[in-house]
């Protein structure tokens, strides 16, 4: 599985500790993200099983998710694998971190057309900024709206006193 030094991870962070996490591997089958020109696909199995496609050949390894410290362990063999912590989820890329470092390992809907597939990880790190910039954007309007609404019902008090105060004239 291909990692890549991804400094700045935790600027994009955006993974609820109560997803799922088998559940959200399962559901899709993945790419992993491989600037070498390889192909590499991952099919997590509900059995603990994930079977890995290099190129068009197949291997079978183990998967368990760890809630205690909520990682997933990708086992090669009974005693050599790899520790990943989640960091990041949308609806098109799923990372993973590798405990102890700032590498990261990048899983990406297989299902996606070929204009939305992303193959470099300039293309990962444009994905990221463009969602982080869509969820400030997002908040800005959801911050107007509620002023909006706030100043509106400030208006209403302010009418509802006004029209209070020459009733009782």
């Amino acid at each position: 599985m291909k990692t890549y030094l991804f400094d700045t991870i935790e600027r994009f962070k955006r993974f609820s500790q109560s997803l799922d996490v088998k559940t959200i591997l399962c559901s899709k089958a993945w790419y992993v993200l491989n600037e070498d020109g390889d192909t590499e696909n991952l099919i997590f199995q509900e059995d603990g099983t994930v079977l890995v496609s290099i190129n068009g050949s197949l291997k079978k390894y183990t998967w368990l998710y760890i809630p205690q410290n909520q990682s997933l362990s990708i086992m090669h063999t009974d005693t050599d694998g790899t520790m990943l912590k989640p960091a990041y989820l949308d609806d098109k890329v799923l990372a993973f971190q590798k405990i102890g470092t700032k590498e990261c390992m990048f899983l990406i809907d297989d299902a996606l057309g070929d204009k939305d597939k992303m193959l470099t990880l300039d293309s990962v790190k444009k994905h990221l900024i463009e969602t982080e910039q869509r969820a400030i954007e997002e908040q800005k309007k959801l911050m107007l709206l509620k002023l909006v609404a706030e100043r509106n019902k400030q208006l209403e008090l302010e009418e509802a006193e006004k029209k209070r105060i020459q009733e009782n004239r």
